[in-house]
């Protein structure tokens, strides 16, 4: 016990000096002796000005505090292995961070908030394992951000209860959250069934209202983490996704999607989808995006206009297709993993369903329209102004027709601001059309690693990499 407390005092003087700066630091110090005295034998703790480097350039990437983009940059800079409230399950040498925010300057509150946070963590950790606990904190003028990032120094046992054969094993919940903010907003939901990412992103009569809060904000804040499983979702949602969504890896987690559209209408800046395939089995069509007062027909099986983060995930197309229609002044993007990307496609596959049959195989992935304006398909995405990088493309067949100007069809892209930005080798055994009327198309094909091939016919260009390049006005294809 005395060892207990020793530790405890160290945990609260610690995190009491990472306050001082910003909110009183006698009363935080106070705060934090009554709240963990006794506690984490076996957690040491020590300020770690590097970690508050790392915490204050993650902030710097945000200029309203966004709580995505500071946990997304610091996930890039520290690196963590495992899952914050995972910790005691750990093995040597893995790392976790957990981020809080409290809005206000009240020196208690803003203890209580760490305190109410971690407390769960570090006093279930296994007696028998050893834990460093590294603490900043940095103050903005909106409130204080205070961070833990946690090291396993040595792997502890996990006490599981023995079962009682008899014992019906309880069933999980669709979705849990698992964790909340000092002001009680949601910060992280793990989801266990379809059923749960369903009813996650669609409004239910008895859902608490802290969800639907987090729903309305585009999940602003708020980590979704999927179990290992299989998930079947039939709409998409609509309003722009600023969270981050993650599955345990792309080979353990999978989403089928059902319905008429990808699983996101758009993804905003902060947002993040990362390890998870997506199985589509059924045509996906048209997301209207509306930028600069302007609409875009977009479709994609990720999302019809990506913003965020897209990384670590494949998409397979069986039995279904992704085709954007549209008409009048809207531009026309259809991809594989985004319509339209702004933002990040990193390490992201996508695989179709053609056999090499040629033009008598329906399309994978399609953009058509009526109207003159620009009219892309690409197999990860139909229009780049972002970056592409490190992705594949193999057995699609990519069309882009009708009318337009430029219509572009790309192994890759259909479209891209600047070829520099589509860091990816060409597509492999794909079938690529640009049609423009009656009498213009443009075909390319390639059927092994590595061959590439450019064609262009008025206004009609095909690439096995890129449809149309914005700064040559031509295909590329290598």
């Amino acid at each position: 016990m005395q060892l207990k407390k020793l530790l405890a005092l160290l945990l609260s003087a610690a995190l009491a000096l990472s306050l001082l700066a910003g909110c009183g630091g006698e009363s935080v110090a106070r705060s934090l002796l009554a709240l963990l005295d006794g506690q984490y034998a076996n957690v040491s703790v020590e300020m770690d000005p590097d970690l508050e480097a790392d915490l204050r350039q993650a902030l710097s990437e945000t200029e309203n505090d966004d709580e995505a983009v500071i946990r997304a940059a610091l996930e890039t800079l520290l690196g963590s292995t495992i899952t914050f409230r995972y910790l005691g399950e750990g093995q040597q040498g893995d790392t976790a961070f957990d981020l809080i925010f409290y809005a206000g300057a009240d020196p208690d509150k803003a203890a209580q908030s760490a305190y109410s946070q971690w407390n769960g963590t570090f006093s279930n950790l296994p007696d028998d394992g050893l834990y460093t606990a590294a603490l900043a904190q940095v103050q903005t003028e909106n409130g204080v951000w205070l961070l833990v990032q946690a090291t396993v120094d040595k792997a502890g046992t996990v006490d599981k209860p023995d079962k009682d054969d008899d014992e019906p094993e309880k069933p999980k919940q669709p979705y849990e959250v698992t964790g909340t903010n000092g002001n009680g907003q949601v910060t992280n939901v793990t989801v266990n069934t379809s059923n749960g990412l369903q009813n996650l992103l669609t409004k239910q009569n008895d859902e608490k209202p802290q969800i639907t809060a987090a729903r309305d904000s585009g999940f602003a804040g708020v980590t979704i983490e999927l179990a290992a499983g299989n998930y079947s979702v039939d709409s998409t949602f609509t309003t722009a996704f600023k969270g981050i969504l993650k599955g345990e890896s792309k080979e353990t987690t999978t989403i089928t999607l059902t319905g008429g559209s990808g699983l996101f209408a758009q993804i905003s800046g902060g947002g993040t989808v990362e390890n998870i395939t997506f199985e589509v089995q059924t045509a996906i069509s048209n997301t209207y995006i509306i930028s600069n007062n302007r609409k875009y027909t977009t479709a994609g099986a990720v999302a019809g206009q990506n913003n965020g983060t897209i990384q670590n995930c494949d998409v397979t197309i069986s039995g279904g297709s992704i085709t954007a229609n549209g008409g009048g002044n809207d531009n026309v993007y259809a991809g594989g993993i985004a319509g339209e990307n702004r933002g990040k496609i990193i390490g992201c596959n996508v695989e179709g369903s053609y056999k090499g049959t040629g033009d008598a195989a329906d399309d994978d992935i399609s953009a058509a329209t009526n109207g003159d304006m620009v009219t892309c398909a690409g197999g990860i995405a139909g229009c780049n102004r972002g970056t592409v990088d490190g992705c594949s493309v193999r057995s699609c067949k990519i069309k882009a027709g009708d009318n337009g100007n430029p219509i572009a069809a790309g192994g890759i892209v259909g479209w891209s601001s600047d070829k520099e930005k589509v860091n990816c080798k060409s597509a492999t055994d794909c079938y690529i059309t640009a049609v423009a009327g009656d009498d213009a198309s443009a075909t390319v094909t390639n059927n092994s690693e590595g061959s590439t091939a450019i064609n262009q016919n008025a206004f009609a260009r095909a690439g096995t990499k890129i449809g149309f390049d914005d700064g040559t006005g031509y295909p590329v294809g290598w």
